[in-house]
């Protein structure tokens, strides 16, 4: 058994001797990643990253430094520009259907890193035991939101494979593991057990009280929509599984004209945050009053994905990670014209959801429409309204069945013109669709999309 272990051993810090130009250890004050980091240290490699997510427990940030002293090393830290409870509250609370979390918190800052010192490999304490989804990962991986090789020395160890190698070495672990963690890391993690959480609760309280007025705080107009009732919600850990429905808001009009493009915005401000990245797309393009014209026509797609970009920008900085022309200025991004080579990887989805956090994640997000999204010019209160979006897959048919008793109903050939005394609407075909076009009687859009949503679903 011993000889079992011992092999296994040398074999992990034989593999990690291929990799030791240039690489660092990913390390996240876990059981896992300290492994990991002392068979790289018998590896020859003794560069160390920590990942500071803003969501650590201080018992973690303290033992970092006690692994700085045990080792006689230096842990550098990185973080994301925005802290998270901050960002919570444009994007929600991440859950297990919509992780948002790790791409901000961890990967972006990571690449950065990779690009600024030149790492070509991260050294990870990722075990395949973990879950599913990690059996298909191989020692020797790739995470194409990081430009470095991933590499997984332990990825075939068990966890008595782990606490047996931490005992014989006598290696320094993480007090919250004493207290009866099963995970560490982030403490608001939605795939924590119910057993963590009733240790946050005991050990924790403030924490198990901020998280609980976070929710009752995002999630109070979700009633009536996803949500029976906010206390069970939030007592059961439901929010750990939901995802929010995504309403969105009207802003602005591509049009394309003689060989033009033409972005039109009301606000002054937005059209400054669409002119920071504009040259993603084309260095030719003049300001006119409240429009920008790019002298070329544009792939609409494309133009689409930059504007809505730009408009939803909260500065989480994870577009940086995949351009060194990008950079984060006032919580907004903004790109090195002089640089930008226009490989368009920042816009393209498949190599982030919806090329954009806020875009794809956010409940409540900025769209732009198009010259050929059907509209109803008529049928609009004023052209000052805020005006709403709702997309859904439901039959025209059966969502006018649901509002008849509660709205009043007019049919036209093209669209149907729903009103009654909270808002006026529009509801039309297109593309496989039913939009629907909010304009609410008040100043609140999303409590009244949530209250409209509330009666068709």
């Amino acid at each position: 058994m011993k000889k079992d272990f011992e092999l296994k051993e040398k074999t992990a810090i034989n593999f990690l001797k291929k990799y030791n130009k240039n690489a660092y250890v990913c390390f996240s004050g876990g059981k896992d990643s300290l492994v990991a980091l002392d068979l790289a240290i018998k590896g020859g490699i003794d560069n160390v990253v920590f990942c500071d997510t803003t969501m650590e427990f201080q018992e973690t940030l303290d033992y970092i430094r006690r692994v700085e002293e045990f080792y006689d090393i230096r842990v550098e830290s990185v973080t994301a520009p925005v802290p998270f409870f901050e960002l919570v509250y444009k994007i929600g609370v991440p859950s297990r259907r919509l992780r948002w979390c790790c791409k901000v918190y961890k990967f972006s800052p990571l690449a950065v890193f990779a690009r600024e010192n030149k790492v070509k490999s991260y050294i990870t304490g990722l075990r395949s035991e973990e879950n599913v989804r990690r059996k298909h990962y191989s020692k020797n991986d790739e995470n194409h939101l990081i430009d470095s090789k991933q590499i997984n020395p332990i990825l075939d160890w068990s966890s008595q494979d782990i606490w047996d190698y931490i005992m014989r070495n006598n290696l320094p672990v993480n007090p919250l593991y004493n207290l009866g963690f099963k995970r560490i890391g982030c403490w608001p993690c939605p795939f924590k057990s119910k057993v963590d959480w009733s240790l946050i609760k005991k050990f924790f309280p403030d924490k198990s009280k901020l998280l609980d007025k976070t929710l009752r705080s995002i999630l109070k107009n979700c009633e009536g929509v996803g949500i029976k009732n906010l206390d069970d919600f939030i007592k059961n850990f439901k929010w750990t599984a939901y995802s929010r429905p995504q309403n969105s808001e009207l802003q602005g009009k591509i049009e394309f004209i003689d060989g033009t493009s033409l972005i039109h915005l009301e606000n002054t401000s937005d059209l400054k945050k669409v002119e920071k990245i504009i040259p993603i797309l084309s260095k030719e393009y003049e300001v006119i009053r409240n429009s920008i014209m790019i002298k070329s026509k544009l792939r609409k797609q494309s133009l689409k994905i930059l504007v809505e970009k730009a408009l939803n920008c909260v500065g989480c900085g994870t577009c940086v990670a995949f351009c060194k022309s990008l950079r984060i200025e006032r919580n907004h991004l903004v790109v090195d014209s002089q640089n930008c080579t226009s490989c368009l990887r920042c816009i393209k989805t498949s190599t982030m959801r919806g090329a954009c956090i806020m875009r794809n994640f956010s409940p409540y997000r900025i769209e732009i429409g198009t010259c050929q999204n059907f509209s109803v010019e008529n049928e609009i209160p004023s052209l000052n309204s805020r005006v709403g979006l709702i997309r859904t897959r439901a039959k025209l048919e059966d969502i006018i069945e649901k509002l008849e008793k509660h709205a009043e109903i007019k049919k036209f050939t093209q669209y149907v013109s729903i009103k009654n005394g909270k808002l006026s609407a529009t509801a039309y075909k297109s593309r496989g669709y039913v939009e629907i076009k909010i304009y609410p009687n008040n100043n609140d859009l999303e409590i009244t999309m949530n209250y409209f949503r509330g009666i068709i679903t």
